[in-house]
């Protein structure tokens, strides 16, 4: 079974897309065998210096297998924690 990832974005309400500094992993359209999925979506922080940079670097190096996610601490809850 393959796996197809396909990002979308839209900018923030009232903003421009050259001020969109979120980034994703995949960056373009791809298919994955299902054993090896790298998937990761940062949130630019706008007001910070080269917020759009960081989140790219960030999202490449999980997508590209150099920066590795440890499994949450037991007692974290999940659906209020994010990686990276």
């Amino acid at each position: 079974m393959n796996i197809h990832a396909e990002p979308f974005w839209v900018p923030k309400q009232g903003h421009h897309e050259e001020e969109y500094e979120d980034a994703v992993w995949p960056p373009e359209p791809r298919d994955y065998p299902a054993a090896d999925v790298h998937l990761a979506i940062a949130d630019g922080a706008t007001e910070s210096s080269y917020a759009r940079d960081w989140a790219r670097l960030l999202v490449q190096a999980v997508g590209q297998e150099r920066l590795q996610l440890h499994p949450l601490p037991d007692g974290t809850d999940a659906s209020r924690t994010e990686y990276c």
